[in-house]
This record gives C-alpha cells, sequence and structure tokens, in this order.
C-alpha cells in the first residue's frame, strides 16, 4: 500500500463498512496507515459483528490509535466536524437489517 500523506486538517474523518474492510491484515495495515497520517477518527461498521468501532486519537510514532469504542444497536453516536453542529447517527440504521 502506497503510504498516506500527513494531513493538516483540523478535523478528518474515514469511514469504512464491509467484510472486506475486517479481513486479516488488511484491516491492521489500513488502520496503521491512517494513523501515522494522521486521520484523527475512523469508524468502521462492522457488518459481522454488528457494531460500529470508533477509533480515536492517533499515535502517529506508533501507528495505531490511543481509543477504540464500540456502538451497537441500540445506542447511538455523533460525528462533529469543524464548527457544526454535531451529526448523530442511530447504529441500526447503518447496519443490514437483521435476519428473522
Amino acid at each position: 500500500m502506497k503510504p498516506l500523506r500527513r494531513h493538516n486538517e483540523k478535523c478528518l474523518a474515514h469511514l469504512r463498512s464491509g467484510t472486506a474492510a475486517l479481513s486479516g491484515c488488511y484491516h491492521f495495515d489500513r488502520q496503521r496507515l491512517y494513523a501515522a497520517a494522521g486521520i484523527i477518527l475512523y469508524w468502521i461498521i462492522n457488518l459481522v459483528e454488528r457494531q460500529v468501532e470508533v477509533y480515536e486519537q492517533p499515535l502517529l510514532a506508533e501507528g495505531r490509535y490511543a481509543l477504540r469504542t464500540d456502538f451497537r444497536p441500540g445506542q447511538g453516536l455523533g460525528l462533529t466536524l469543524s464548527a457544526q453542529p454535531p451529526i448523530e447517527f442511530a447504529v441500526a440504521d447503518m447496519l443490514a437489517p437483521q435476519d428473522r
């Protein structure tokens, strides 16, 4: 994978979904690249585990994130970009309906 450039933006978010985002080393390689590039917020919509994983506080030198929070259906999470009001998301709305 080619290296990502360091971003000087106040806030840069990256969202990924699907099973390819979670496969093997791909997830950790991407995460390392994102952290080293200074992407301060990284979400994975994990369809397999039915949760949204939010990674924050990149440790640039270590190529990893200091904080991971998992959100499940029934929970909500907000995204704040710049000086805009937060955008609220319901986790259940981001996931495919569960088979009954």
